[in-house]
């Protein structure tokens, strides 16, 4: 389950923003929970639970952005920080404090959804490379293993095989589901043949035929070629 947190005095824009990831990532698996101020959100996450992800008006009454998000970090810094802003002059200080909050992205308002789409997104795929998981059965027990540590998944009759850098697991899974679920989790996986998933993190080099998964030498379905080749130049701009 993803937990982000929206902080701003202004209600709509809580509720735009919420919209916003819903659109994006679908209502499963997210939960969203909105804030009017920093005091408020400080206080929910030292008594009541953290966030993956927090998004918040550096400009907020009261305890501003900057000030809220350094409380928090004192008490967790696993949050994938997105400061929002208009566009007031800020002074050096505030510069150098939002730097030391080591903040993912920062957003404009008014906020425009391709912008945040794109930010959004990018953390998102950051958040769960480091800590999503594949979760799946076998003999009676349920195992969850990293996605950062899947290299690839093979289709072996109605077994999956699922190669990671430590092991090979062997599950009753049908690989269309393997997709569908991990493309919840990371945009790393693709298909690129009938039988095979790969890691694109893992991939060391490729032609317009072949990939390469450091010795390992797998062939690129046409079918799949599109999709694949989409996904390794998604940031080429």
């Amino acid at each position: 389950m993803l937990k982000i947190a929206v902080c701003d005095s202004d209600a709509y824009i809580c509720s735009y923003i919420e919209q916003l990831i819903k659109n994006t990532l679908g209502k499963h698996y997210i939960n969203i929970e909105e804030f009017s101020n920093g005091t408020e959100l400080y206080n929910h996450i030292k008594t009541v639970c953290d966030f993956d992800m927090i998004f918040i008006e550096l400009f907020l009454n009261g305890m501003n952005g900057i000030q809220t998000v350094s409380h928090i970090q004192k008490l967790s810094k696993k949050n994938h920080i997105i400061f929002y802003m208009s566009g007031l002059v800020f002074t050096m200080d505030n510069i150098s404090e939002m730097i030391d909050t080591h903040p993912f992205a920062f957003l404009k308002k008014p906020i425009h959804k391709t912008d945040f789409i794109r930010k959004f997104l990018s953390a998102y795929q950051e958040l769960f490379l480091s800590h999503g998981f594949f979760e799946f059965k076998n003999h009676g027990f349920i195992y969850k293993i990293p996605v950062s540590k899947i290299i690839y998944i093979e289709k072996s009759g109605r077994i999956l095989n699922i190669i990671t850098e430590d092991t090979t697991y062997a599950t009753y899974y049908k690989i269309e589901d393997a997709c569908h679920v991990l493309s919840k989790i990371s945009n790393c996986f693709v298909r690129i043949q009938y039988s095979y998933i790969i890691n694109l993190q893992y991939i060391t080099r490729y032609t317009l035929s072949k990939i390469y998964l450091g010795d390992m030498e797998f062939s690129i379905s046409k079918k799949y070629r599109t999709d694949l080749f989409q996904s390794l130049h998604k940031n080429d701009t």
